[in-house]
């Protein structure tokens, strides 16, 4: 138990904690879509600015692969039961 808590620990620590392309940005908005609004439809998600989406049956999904996505709004939907969400707070970058 004491070897996963450890491998948590160090797999936070070094991940990036910050966006940096539309890549990420997609794979983020889908992430906060599925969590937030239990939908793949990204439109609605003004804090992930993206241009990796594609327009279908009039809403917007991300052009990435649902595959990773999924495991992070598990890990979102954990994560918000604790305080901790996606939104961008001012001032914390």
């Amino acid at each position: 138990m004491t070897l996963a808590i450890a491998f948590f620990i160090a797999a936070a620590a070094l991940t990036k904690h910050h966006s940096m392309s539309w890549n990420d940005n997609s794979r983020l908005a889908t992430i906060d879509a599925l969590s937030a609004h239990h939908t793949f439809a990204i439109e609605t998600e003004r804090v992930f600015p993206t241009g990796d989406k594609y327009l279908y049956d009039g809403h917007f999904y991300s052009d990435k692969p649902p595959a990773l996505a999924l495991g992070g709004a598990a890990a979102a939907l954990v994560l918000a039961h604790t305080g901790l969400s996606l939104e961008r707070q001012p001032g914390l970058g």
